[in-house]
């Protein structure tokens, strides 16, 4: 995968996610209203921050903003999710796609990157 398809990919499972918000298939969890909204914010700025992370091809800062997001909506008990609903699972199952493509990425970088330096390329 390419870093353009990398930026397509997060950008439209973004869009996935607000409009899951507006359908109200992902909301925050926890039973008082102002703690389901903190923690569903919360879940946003993780994937909001990977997105720019991605845009300004830092790999890395991204990697670890969507593992963080996917802590927090992946169903286990530890670390509580931030996130419930009928989308939750989708979201999930798109965010460990990001994580892959994010690591294959980063891998290629640095085999490229020594080649360079041994002078193959």
């Amino acid at each position: 995968m390419s870093k353009e398809n990398i930026e397509t990919d997060i950008k439209i499972c973004l869009v996935f996610v607000n409009n899951a918000i507006e359908r109200n298939e992902l909301t925050g969890t926890s039973s008082p209203p102002p703690v389901a909204v903190n923690r569903l914010r919360a879940f946003e700025s993780m994937l909001d921050n990977a997105v720019l992370n991605i845009l300004n091809k830092a790999f890395e800062a991204a990697l670890t903003q969507l593992e963080s997001a996917l802590l927090h909506c992946n169903g286990q008990k530890t670390p509580k999710d931030f996130v419930q609903g009928s989308a939750r699972s989708d979201i999930a199952l798109r965010i460990v796609m990001l994580i892959t493509s994010i690591r294959l990425e980063i891998q290629q970088d640095q085999a490229y990157g020594g080649l360079k330096a041994q002078g193959q390329f």
